[in-house]
């Protein structure tokens, strides 16, 4: 997730805004820069996805979290592409939030003390 305080409210209430066009704003999601409205204010701005603490972590495509489980190949048909990088050595990585199935060569946050890991929960018992 995206830590992101509004620098003319100081609010952290946000939410994305899709970019469309230009080279450069397309650039800059590449490189894990987000373009968000404070909900509050309604300014728009940059954000870092990123922060230098989490950067070596798996993070979901779609919603951009880490509280990520793992799947089974039994309950999710893999791509050509997902295969290929399974091959090289990533791993299978499910998303607790979007429910998004992808594979990622990054290490998946371990999750924190008390709360159920979601799949690796059901399969244990």
């Amino acid at each position: 997730m995206l830590r992101f305080t509004c620098r003319y409210c100081g609010c952290r209430d946000y939410r994305l805004i899709p970019v469309v066009g230009g080279i450069l704003p397309r650039l800059l999601r590449k490189f894990g820069m987000e373009l968000v409205r404070c909900r509050e204010c309604a300014q728009p701005s940059w954000s870092s996805l990123w922060g230098l603490r989490q950067l070596h972590l798996a993070r979901c495509p779609s919603c951009y979290r880490t509280e990520l489980t793992t799947w089974s190949e039994k309950y999710h048909r893999t791509t050509a592409w997902q295969a290929w990088r399974l091959a090289l050595g990533a791993k299978r990585v499910r998303c607790a939030a979007c429910r998004c199935n992808f594979v990622s060569f990054r290490k998946v946050a371990s999750p924190a003390r008390g709360v159920p890991s979601g799949l690796d929960q059901r399969m244990a018992g």
